[in-house]
């Protein structure tokens, strides 16, 4: 009789251990973006990035928020309806090629399909 496979492995062990180390390396600017936000203009300096705020000061989002406001408001005002817009005719374009099946139907699926890797940048 065979015997069960155990959960934890020298392998499986290792392959997280190494996942986390690239997590944590990915994070670290992250750390230092965030705790920097809250230092006041006299800690901010990068020898002293590493280290926590001697005062926390929300000063700076007040500041990047009442900059920002405005051109955040504006882009919301474009993106939600064009976002609904596009979902709304991308399902009824699928739905009728999905459906109708007219001649050349294959090569008109196929082109869309390959036009979905081509990125716009490259379009433009």
């Amino acid at each position: 009789m065979r015997q069960p496979r155990s959960r934890y492995s020298a392998g499986r062990t290792a392959r997280y251990v190494i996942l986390l180390f690239f997590v944590l390396i990915v994070l670290i600017p992250v750390y230092v973006l965030f705790v920097t936000s809250f230092k006041g203009t006299g800690d901010a300096a990068p020898a002293r990035a590493w280290a926590l705020p001697t005062t926390w000061t929300l000063e700076n989002w007040q500041t990047a928020w009442t900059a920002l406001a405005p051109a955040i408001g504006r882009s919301l005002q474009m993106v939600i309806p064009s976002t609904i817009i596009s979902a709304f005719l991308g399902s009824l374009n699928g739905f009728v090629l999905a459906r109708w099946r007219f001649k050349g139907a294959d090569v008109v699926f196929t082109l869309i399909l390959f036009g979905m890797f081509i990125p716009y940048q490259a379009v433009m």
